[in-house]
């Protein structure tokens, strides 16, 4: 009786655990004829997959990582956040696929975008790739060079900057790269001198476990779990960082501009200062060119009657020598005539004492004439 409990027992748990295949083909009759697109780094569930239009598709919860749109998408198509199907651990990025009748989204198709140069070199880089592996489902097709490929995206797509620089060089004349194993390297030399060194050292160890992975693909994001965890931490610690950053910025951009205008307002006060002193000094050389041309004025007048002065003294002098030699003359007429009272004889003829006293009359006027216009020279013009 207990065995064939036992046996009933037995029957009905297998039957409990086989499932139902009209509820499988029914969830699958409800996704038949609508648009598939499937979201992979790791496969990735919860996540809001939107196309350009705004419709929404929705995830076949029995096919996790698998979403459906009731309409043909407009695209590109935009994944938010999520989480990874294996680990159950969030996902914090968004995706995106600007191709055309693409249906996987992946880091690969984010990066790249709609920019076919880009899409070109990464193929003439890597050769082991090729156009419709880009594309697929990697998880699907068992792909270990596409995974390492996303996974690599997957860091860049962390850190704008080292995104950023891995376009340009790929693009470069500088590009070399001739294999997977050289974008590695030539990833993990952009990461280590551009990544922000908050999550640096988690994406470098991203890269060290990609270097040596050779496993199955549906294990790598258990051998990365723990690291993009600690990538998630570190970012969103940057993100609390930087309300107070901002802050920071904030006011040395304030404090900047405040001297700023300072020194424009010091800038405008000197040059003000400055034309006025440029004022006063042409003002006050002009006035100082008036006065020097005042001083040479009256230096030229004073020369002018010191000039006078002396020629009037010369002429002075000169009367004086003249009126000296004519005074000398006199005296000397002078005693002529008293010598010739008495002395002459008297037979001189009256006529030529009356000579003698006309010449000496006429001296005596020319003297007296000479000694009035000295007189009135040395007095200054009195007579």
């Amino acid at each position: 009786m207990i065995k064939l409990l036992l046996n009933m027992c037995l029957i009905l748990f297998i039957v409990g655990c086989v499932s139902n295949p009209s509820e499988d083909e029914s969830n699958a009759n409800a996704f038949e004829n609508k648009y598939e697109i499937i979201v992979v780094d790791g496969y990735i569930t919860k996540s809001i997959v939107k196309d350009s239009s705004g419709q929404i598709a929705i995830e076949n919860m029995a096919n996790p990582g698998r979403y459906y749109f009731d309409y043909e998408p407009l695209y590109p198509i935009f994944t938010q956040g999520g989480f990874f199907v294996d680990t159950n651990q969030s996902f914090d990025l968004n995706m995106s696929s600007h191709i055309d009748g693409n249906s996987v989204i992946t880091p690969i198709t984010t990066i790249i975008k709609d920019d076919l140069e880009l899409q070109n070199m990464i193929l003439y880089s890597i050769p082991e790739l090729n156009f419709d592996s880009l594309y697929q489902d990697y998880m699907k097709n068992n792909n270990l060079n596409v995974t390492k490929l996303s996974q690599l995206f997957y860091s860049f797509l962390n850190d704008s900057k080292s995104s950023n620089k891995i376009k340009e060089y790929l693009k470069s004349q500088n590009n070399d790269l001739d294999s997977l194993s050289t974008f590695i390297a030539k990833s993990k030399e952009i990461i280590e001198n551009n990544a922000n060194s908050n999550i640096k050292s988690d994406l470098l160890s991203v890269i060290e476990v990609l270097e040596n992975y050779n496993s199955d693909v549906h294990d790598i994001e258990v051998s990365l779990s723990s690291i993009k965890k600690s990538i998630q931490k570190s970012k969103k610690l940057s993100e609390e960082e930087v309300p107070e950053k901002l802050e920071k910025e904030k006011f040395e951009e304030k404090r900047k501009n405040n001297l700023n205008t300072i020194k424009e307002t010091l800038v405008f006060k000197n040059l003000k200062i400055s034309n006025r002193i440029k004022e006063y000094v042409a003002s006050s050389k002009e006035n100082l060119d008036l006065e020097i041309d005042n001083e040479m004025y009256e230096k030229n007048n004073l020369n002018n009657i010191i000039e006078e002065h002396n020629n009037e003294e010369e002429k002075l002098n000169n009367l004086k020598i003249k009126y000296q030699e004519i005074l000398q003359v006199r005296n000397s007429t002078k005693e002529d005539y008293e010598k010739y009272k008495s002395y002459y004889q008297p037979a001189k003829t009256e006529s030529v004492q009356k000579s003698k006293v006309v010449s000496y009359e006429e001296d005596k006027k020319v003297t007296d004439v000479l000694e009035t216009e000295i007189n009135c020279s040395w007095w200054d013009g009195l007579c």
